[in-house]
């Protein structure tokens, strides 16, 4: 019983992975207030360095982590293009 406890943390903490997507967004919405003229290149770019973080939890085995992160992607990938379609739909 103990080492299957064991083996659940060697494979990381869905906690974890939806802390650290909520960072990322939090640090989305600074890029976004504080450069408002190039923020639209940089919220794709932070995408896909947390998309690359995801694929890195993958990898490295922590896949629980990766999952955590992959839900709140999810979630910011859908807001920014809902919020880029309002934009140009002006």
């Amino acid at each position: 019983m103990n080492n299957n406890n064991k083996d659940n943390q060697s494979k990381g903490n869905l906690g974890i992975g939806i802390v650290i997507g909520i960072v990322f967004c939090i640090i989305e919405i600074g890029i976004l207030i504080s450069l408002p003229t190039v923020s639209s290149y940089l919220v794709w770019i932070l995408l896909l360095v947390y998309l690359g973080l995801i694929i890195y939890f993958f990898k490295s085995g922590k896949k629980f982590t990766g999952i955590g992160m992959l839900i709140i992607f999810g979630f910011a990938l859908f807001l920014t293009a809902a919020c880029f379609g309002l934009f140009l739909s002006n």
